[in-house]
């Protein structure tokens, strides 16, 4: 199976090489490995040079929408510059002639009954527009061309060139190129080989598509399925800047809660009535400048010179014995009764002592 797909990839790059527009298509209700196997080659195709499309036969889904481009996936391949078909039921003998009239620039179809009648009501008729069909298709999981129908008209296809990737086993080997791999574990590991073996540029979105389907269709990885080609091709991919579904969640959270949790506090503080951060810091520093507005104030206090209105008279300054005794580690005086000074004490003195000592 190997050497078939080196054998299918030699095919591609002959293709490309040939091919200036590009179609990717995946069936109904494709996986999310099919969808991001093929934006992720619209988007290597795009960087190319190559004018590309990819085409859904359903919308995609809201799994769906974390790939990179599922907004450009479009429901055919029908342009506006191409002719108008009106379809409808024909059973043999039914209509008789189909003819046409202009009445008041209008345009009227015309459909005539045959002897059997119309068995069809207007709500089988269908208007749609045929475009110009790109020269190669590529098909991502795909098990049949008529699963297509819904996309293009099969008609059109013969001179359009088809590639097939996949890897179911019913499938049915249509296709210029045929690249199915039923031992393979995700078309999405298909895609990246193909687009590192042709020498495409792999970027960040086309890498995170690529890993996005290989760990969907592998359960993580958890799948017994799980090819040695997956863990490979999820290597080369996450040295691309690709992350694994798991931990790109934990990163997104991660990223958001540190964003938040200032916002987030604050919020829960103010309900809560409690000071925020910076009002405890704030408060913290109100505090030390009390502390030094109480220590301005003890050392303020006026000195004895600066008591009374009268004479300014220096005096040394009051040592508070207390203070200084309990500062070098004696024990302080015992306090003295007051007493009163003797009753001469204000009159003036006559010295009548003697000399001698």
């Amino acid at each position: 199976m190997a050497n078939m797909n080196e054998s299918a990839i030699s095919q591609i790059r002959d293709l490309l090489a040939r091919s200036e527009t590009v179609g990717i298509v995946v069936g109904k209700n494709p996986s999310l490995d099919a969808l991001g196997a093929a934006l992720a080659l619209y988007l290597s195709l795009q960087a190319s040079g190559k004018k590309a499309n990819v085409a859904s036969a359903t919308e995609p889904l809201v799994e769906h929408s974390n790939l990179v481009g599922v907004d450009k996936v479009r429901s055919n391949f029908e342009g506006q510059g191409g002719d108008l078909i009106v379809s409808f039921p024909y059973r043999e003998g039914e209509i008789d002639k189909v003819s046409y009239t202009l009445d008041d620039g209008s345009l009227n179809i015309v459909v005539k009954p045959g002897e059997l009648g119309l068995s069809f009501t207007e709500q089988d008729v269908i208007f749609r527009r045929k475009g110009e069909y790109p020269g190669l298709i590529f098909t991502i999981g795909v098990p049949r061309i008529s699963d297509l129908s819904s996309i293009f008209d099969m008609n059109a296809l013969k001179d359009t060139m088809i590639v097939n990737i996949d890897i179911k086993t019913d499938n049915q080997g249509f296709g210029d190129a045929v690249m199915v791999s039923p031992e393979s574990s995700s078309v999405s590991e298909l895609v990246a080989k193909l687009l590192t073996s042709l020498g495409f540029e792999i970027d960040l979105d086309v890498a995170q598509n690529l890993l996005s389907g290989i760990s969907d269709a592998t359960d993580n990885f958890q799948s017994p399925r799980t090819a040695p080609a997956a863990f490979e091709m999820a290597g080369i991919l996450m040295n691309k800047g690709a992350a694994r579904a798991q931990f790109r969640k934990q990163q997104e959270e991660r990223e958001f809660t540190q964003g938040n949790q200032g916002q987030v506090l604050q919020q829960l503080t103010q309900r809560q009535g409690h000071p925020s951060t910076s009002s405890l810091q704030q408060g913290s520093g109100q505090a030390g400048q009390g502390q030094r507005r109480r220590d301005e104030r003890v050392n303020l206090q006026p000195s004895r010179s600066q008591v009374g209105g009268g004479q300014r008279r220096n005096f040394p300054p009051r040592i508070d014995n207390q203070s200084q005794a309990q500062g070098q580690g004696q024990n302080p005086p015992q306090s003295r009764a007051p007493q009163n000074p003797p009753e001469d004490w204000l009159t003036p003195k006559v010295y009548k002592g003697s000399t001698n000592v």
